[in-house]
């Protein structure tokens, strides 16, 4: 019953990401928000009107609207209400300095992470490579593990080469029923612009992107 109550787990389960990532998320966006409000100093000073509606997407903008109108019909707001909420949680001299707080909390060490990495199913194997589905213990998301062999490896004398790529529910639907190189190059589409780990060396370390050097 609670979990159905809490709204970051629900977001989870939706779109595949951990309670803590979509807190987090959520948290980012308002306080975005908040800045953005604040700080815009062109055109009317509207950034709501003027700004935000090219930034969102339509059913976000139009969600973020209805958010203000349920709540403009319900709350009189002034400057200052939120005091009265906030003493609800705690005494003033416990609130959060929210305002200055880090915008990026510190990624947990790589080598952490892949470690707590188990095991779901096989993808894809052939020769050069083997793709696996696995899912991180720490942060519940599920990754798509490539092990390249070293065989492999033009002209490189590494170790075998062993690349997470977090994957989304909807992502497995674009590579299931790939064959295996196809898989592959598809997963290091996926890969981009996402936090990978990638391991050589038996170090491993968080990589935008992956890529394999072979054809």
């Amino acid at each position: 019953m609670k979990d159905d109550k809490d709204p970051f787990v629900m977001i989870a389960r939706e779109i595949g990401i951990s309670p803590a990532d979509a807190e987090f998320a959520t948290c980012r966006f308002l306080k975005w928000l908040s800045r953005s409000i604040l700080n815009y100093d062109e055109g009317n000073r509207d950034f709501i009107g003027e700004e935000l509606h090219w930034i969102l997407n339509r059913a976000t903008f139009y969600h973020l609207l209805g958010l203000f109108d349920e709540f403009s019909d319900r709350y009189t707001w002034e400057m200052g209400s939120a005091k009265e909420y906030l003493l609800r949680i705690a005494p003033s001299d416990e609130w959060p300095n929210y305002m200055d707080e880090a915008t990026v909390i510190p990624k947990p060490e790589a080598s952490k992470i892949a470690a707590s990495m188990i095991h779901v199913c096989s993808l894809a194997k052939d020769t050069r490579h083997e793709i696996d589905l696995v899912v991180c213990m720490l942060n519940s998301r599920l990754y798509a593990r490539m092990i390249v062999s070293e065989g492999i490896l033009i002209d490189c004398p590494e170790p075998p080469k062993i690349d997470y790529v977090p994957l989304a529910p909807a992502d497995l639907v674009g590579i299931m029923g790939l064959d295996a190189y196809a898989m592959l190059l598809r997963i290091e589409k996926l890969s981009r612009n996402q936090d990978c780990i990638v391991t050589a060396e038996e170090k491993s370390k968080w990589q935008d992107r992956v890529c394999h050097p072979y054809a």
